[in-house]
């Protein structure tokens, strides 16, 4: 693109240097913001571009307009933008480029590859030449083949997001829905767990407000969850009423997306993120560097004998519940448990290494021959009905939860457990002779309720006082569960899940 019309256009890199002065510009979007107004109803909007001068910092443009409709409304990231008489700026060191109303003009294009070169938005300033077809065809050929150079670690994973910061993604996007009257919400997941929280919320309030399983007010379809990966948590991004109309549609199902400035927050207990007017939108292609580590991280997992063994409760469950000899023999035909590539699995998630850890996984190994586990999101999206599973969970609540309302009047057990593990929540009952088995029978009421708190994780004060108002940490236990129905007529809607053949250890 040599013979580029330099009288007309610049290159960034020439455009950079012309501070203060009217210039006009053509380059690939590789950024977008989102638009706002202000109190004097005027428009703006953010985005930057590159082109082959100046394509690792790129440059930020600005505008602003009278009207929102007046703003550029990009259709996809990699659309090529050609700005006329906007002048350059800079802030802070930063160079950039500002969009007058009453003088710029730009026009948008798509980024594929062809002989349409026709614009598909232009303002009202804005008027084509026939070179203009030449710049973007040469732009094009050079976006097909550009791979852009990424520093990895200015990009966080899911298992490293923090309560009330702000972190930059890199995720693929599974879902966006309106999971309410003009509220939406994307699903993301990029093949790792989340941190497990902290649970702030207390037991006597479980009878009025339940815990939640997740955050949007109804459960997703069946069909959907059953598109999601069955590993690795679904990081739930609520979008900002103000935004939602001008990036909705830059939400593509199924598309790897760069996300900067992406709001952190724990809600009961469960991870969110909140887009908002400081996120930035980038797609990658396919190829992109952090694309392929994420996906190769993720194929190194799967390839292990324990795939779907949380990363935070390596190298294995607390230990506080243990299961039926009958029940893991039922697993057992699904093969046994490797210690080296458990150990593997370890070193790839960076756990360390301490005298005991091989005495705890050769440990694990005897106690639990079978590999046969499950995530509870994989539960959520099997497609049959009534089946037993092993999974590896957190207790995070539980109704009742006091141990002399455990018993009905006839002296059976009968209690709700809300499990969680980083795929899921879901709700499991104990019944009968499973709370014995729970319980190991019927021992006093203080040893029952010290059983109850351990496996929620209660605080214990070093004085032996149970502290109900401090946050719960509930321990990873293995448990087996048992989904069932309650109504033929209608199998799915009326299925619950049990949990049996699983014994808390005093």
């Amino acid at each position: 693109m040599d013979d580029r019309d330099d009288y007309r256009f610049l290159k960034l890199n020439d455009a950079v240097l012309c501070i203060n002065q009217k210039v006009s510009l053509i380059g690939v979007i590789l950024e977008v913001g989102c638009r706002k107004e202000n109190q004097d109803s005027d428009s703006f909007y953010s985005l930057k571009i590159i082109d082959e001068s100046y394509n690792e910092a790129g440059i930020p443009v600005n505008f602003s307009t009278d009207t929102m409709e007046k703003l550029p409304r990009i259709a996809s990231i990699g659309d090529i933008i050609l700005l006329s008489n906007v002048m350059m700026k800079t802030d802070d060191g930063q160079a950039y480029a500002l969009f007058y109303k009453k003088f710029s003009s730009f026009a948008l294009y798509e980024r594929k590859d062809g002989e349409d070169i026709l614009p598909y938005q232009v303002s009202v300033r804005f008027h084509p030449r026939e070179f203009d077809k030449k710049l973007i065809a040469g732009l094009r050929k050079w976006f097909h083949s550009f791979q852009l150079k990424e520093d990895f670690l200015n990009f966080t994973l899911l298992k490293e997001i923090k309560e009330g910061q702000s972190s930059n993604l890199v995720c693929k996007i599974l879902h966006v829905c309106e999971v309410a009257k003009s509220e939406w919400m994307a699903f993301v997941w990029d093949g790792t767990d989340t941190w497990p929280v902290c649970i702030h919320s207390k037991l006597e309030d479980e009878m009025e407000h339940e815990l939640p399983l997740q955050l949007e007010p109804f459960p997703l379809s069946k069909d959907i969850l059953c598109s999601f990966p069955a590993v690795g948590s679904i990081l739930r991004l609520i979008i900002d009423k103000d935004i939602e109309k001008h990036i909705l549609h830059l939400l593509n199902t199924f598309k790897w997306v760069k996300m900067l400035n992406v709001h952190c927050k724990v809600n009961a207990g469960l991870w969110c993120g909140v887009l908002t007017h400081f996120t930035r939108l980038s797609y990658l292609p396919d190829e992109d560097c952090l694309i392929l580590e994420r996906q190769r991280s993720f194929g190194k997992r799967m390839s292990m004998t324990y795939p779907r063994l949380p990363y935070w409760c390596f190298p294995w469950t607390s230990g506080v519940t243990a299961l039926e000899v009958k029940a893991l023999k039922s697993f057992a035909e699904q093969g046994m448990r490797s210690l080296s590539s458990l150990a593997k699995f370890g070193a790839a998630q960076g756990a360390p290494y301490n005298g005991q850890w091989e005495m705890t996984c050769k440990r694990a190994q005897k106690s639990f021959p079978d590999r046969a586990t499950y995530s509870l999101m994989a539960l959520n999206a099997r497609r049959q009905v009534t089946a037993k599973y092993r999974c590896m969970v957190r207790v995070v609540a539980a109704f009742p939860y006091r141990a002399e309302d455990l018993r009905c009047n006839r002296g059976s057990y009968g209690l709700r457990l809300t499990l969680e593990d980083p795929t899921a929540r879901i709700q499991a009952f104990v019944y009968a002779e499973d709370g014995e088995k729970l319980f190991d029978g019927y021992p006093p009421i203080d040893i029952v309720q010290r059983k109850l708190n351990k496996l929620l994780g209660v605080v214990v004060t070093d004085d032996g006082m149970v502290d109900n108002n401090a946050p719960r940490n509930p321990p990873w236990v293995q448990c087996c569960l048992m989904s069932y129905y309650i109504d033929k007529n209608d199998k799915w809607g009326s299925r619950n899940y049990r949990i049996f053949m699983t014994k808390i250890v005093d």
